[in-house]
């Protein structure tokens, strides 16, 4: 009767694990997306449009609702020709079916981010045990940036999506013995042209740079390497792409008069990449994003670094498990470093990475537990709870010196702290499963919970003010401007064009065209206005933010 230990909380839900990890694929596969479902529908529409990357697209697919246009994007009711036409179209479609809110906005990202959850899944089970597939899945669901990306609507889990679609059927292509014999290869190129209309060609440059640096790395002889392309038929495969793409981009350029070419193909792409063009930022500027937007994993990842680079050396064995975590440790390292290699940055756009880092993560984690060495995991938990005691007191700081608003995500990274002391105990004590499940549940939780509440919370402290004054002269049915900042969620709210007025002279001028009209301006702005002699009356005040009534008298 001292086999307490046994009947433990920790061996049943070690049972209730395995049982899990045997089960029938099509329901793991339900369960998962059910997981998906409650962490990114529920509070999608509970707060207002984050200026200016979540408005961009959900003002630019209004727009195109609202003219009746479904061939160009618009943005302040002029052409925007800045981005291709995926996400507007998938914007648009749920606007048909929802309504324009702010959850319509957002759901193709979440519809994205959730159908990435069950493709690693299905595609990890095929070349590793269920149980790891399962974890790879819970992986990614518990990454930071990937649920606050798909919390917004933005073109990066969209293509985040597509990208990952094209490498897993190149993959399946590449491990197929003859080209009659699969069609996969079909699905890479079909995929690449869906990215395509959804960033352009990065789309397509993307999969194929790690699918040729694939090839090379993982076949000894010539031929081997010739017989690898030829299962990928890259001739008839470009026509496929062309084919899925091409229509849109030659029918919009012809549209525009060739406006199209020289903004987007030129301006958008080609000036980004030689760093003529805004977000110019260190070649350093991602490993932060990294550790923080793959965290806790991103900590399990550099403590295992030497397993890692065992794995990732074994190019030529023929071990599916192997190859797998070889063309995703190379899939996420080449995207990692080819935008760190474009001067022009922001946090998402690695975004396509962290599906091939949980199918990593996941695989390198499972061996570890194999090899039964616990002092990675037990490094990783400490360094995780560190990691998350400082995060506490830089909110608290932060708290503290900003808004009251925020103490609610303290307490919850205070909740977090806690919840990650079962995952160091179950390593200390050589039990890694349990260890490792301990830290993917809490994980999955915490990013369910805190991701959208900090994102609620930020719009309501920083943004609430500025809509409500959006909101007032809409209905005193004012001919705004906005002096001082870019903001396409003013747009969202007002339905009508606002002048976005950026410099003092264009000010000057444009109160002197128009002789009395409303601005929403930061406060010190007024003193701007009123010393060349405008009359200026402050209609409503949302903190620093004032809706004026400025007269030229």
């Amino acid at each position: 009767m001292n086999n307490s230990k046994g009947t433990s909380l920790s061996s049943i839900l070690n049972s209730f694990w395995n049982s899990w990890a045997n089960a029938d694929p099509r329901l793991v596969a339900a369960l998962l997306i059910c997981a998906g479902m409650l962490s990114f529908l529920p509070f999608l529409g509970g707060w207002r449009l984050i200026d200016p990357s979540d408005a961009w697209y959900a003002e630019g697919a209004r727009e195109m609702v609202a003219l009746g246009n479904y061939l160009t994007p618009h943005l302040n009711y002029e052409p925007w020709l800045e981005k291709p036409i995926m996400i507007f179209w998938l914007t648009c479609a749920s606007y048909k079916l929802l309504g324009v809110n702010e959850f319509a906005a957002r759901l193709p990202s979440a519809l994205s981010a959730i159908a990435l959850i069950a493709l690693v899944f299905n595609f990890a089970r095929k070349y590793i045990q269920q149980r790891v597939a399962i974890f790879a899945a819970m992986i990614l669901l518990s990454s930071p940036l990937f649920c606050v990306v798909g919390h917004m609507s933005q073109t990066d889990m969209p293509l985040t999506l597509f990208v990952f679609a094209a490498l897993s059927f190149a993959f399946d292509a590449l491990r197929s013995g003859q080209t009659k014999d699969n069609f996969s290869w079909i699905g890479f190129y079909v995929a690449c042209g869906l990215a395509v209309l959804t960033k352009g060609p990065i789309g397509f440059a993307l999969p194929s740079i790690i699918v040729v640096a694939y090839i090379l790395w993982t076949n000894q002889t010539k031929v081997d390497i010739w017989n690898a392309v030829k299962r990928l038929n890259p001739v008839i495969g470009l026509g496929i792409t062309l084919l899925v793409a091409a229509p849109w981009f030659v029918v919009e350029n012809i549209a525009t008069q060739g406006a199209f070419f020289r903004e987007f193909f030129v301006r958008q792409n080609l000036d980004r990449v030689t760093g003529h063009l805004d977000h110019v930022m260190p070649a350093w500027f991602y490993l932060p994003i990294f550790l923080g937007g793959f965290f806790p994993w991103s900590i399990c990842l550099l403590s295992n670094f030497a397993l890692v680079k065992k794995l990732f050396l074994r190019r030529f064995s023929l071990s599916p498990r192997t190859q797998l975590i070889t063309f995703c440790l190379m899939a996420s390292g080449i995207i990692i470093c080819t935008f760190a290699g474009i001067p022009s940055k922001l946090p998402t756009y690695i975004l396509p990475a962290w599906p091939f880092l949980a199918i990593s993560a996941a695989g390198v984690l499972d061996l570890m537990q194999k090899l039964k060495v616990k002092r990675p995991l037990l490094v990783s938990t400490i360094i995780v709870q560190i990691g998350a005691l400082g995060a506490l007191g830089f909110l608290l700081y932060f708290a503290n010196k900003v808004s009251p608003a925020f103490v609610p995500i303290v307490c919850g990274a205070a909740v977090m702290f806690l919840a990650f002391l079962p995952a160091t105990i179950f390593a200390k004590c050589n039990l890694l499963s349990r260890g490792i499940a301990s830290l993917t549940i809490v994980s999955v939780i915490g990013c369910a919970v805190l991701v959208p509440f900090s994102l609620k919370t930020y719009s309501r402290v920083y943004q609430k003010g500025q809509y409500r004054l959006v909101d007032y002269a809409k209905q005193a049915n004012l001919d705004l401007a906005v002096f001082g900042r870019y903001s396409p969620g003013y747009l969202f709210y007002y339905h009508k064009p606002i002048p976005m007025i950026h410099y003092y002279e264009k000010a000057v001028q444009y109160v002197i065209d128009h002789k009395q009209c409303a601005f929403i301006a930061k406060a010190d702005r007024i003193p701007l206005l009123t010393r060349v002699g405008f009359s200026v009356q402050v209609l409503k005040r949302e903190g620093n933010w004032c809706l004026l009534m400025v007269s030229n008298n």
